[in-house]
């Protein structure tokens, strides 16, 4: 993937909570992002993203059922 051998590049960009956020957002995978900063947890891969802002759910974003 062009984007992360780039990334890998860049003095560990992708070892920062930034770079790890930009990643989440770019592919929206936790696990594509858990590959990419070679964690063997899912969760430790959780903790770069504490800084993520996520929108308020709304009605709307809910299935119908």
């Amino acid at each position: 993937m062009k984007v992360l051998c780039y990334l890998c590049f860049c003095g560990n960009f992708i070892r920062t909570s930034s770079g790890a956020i930009e990643i989440f957002k770019r592919t929206g995978s936790i696990t594509k992002l858990q590959k990419a900063m070679g964690h063997s947890s899912i969760n430790v891969s959780l903790t770069y993203l504490r800084g993520l802002e996520i929108a308020e759910l709304k009605e709307e974003d809910m299935p119908m059922v």
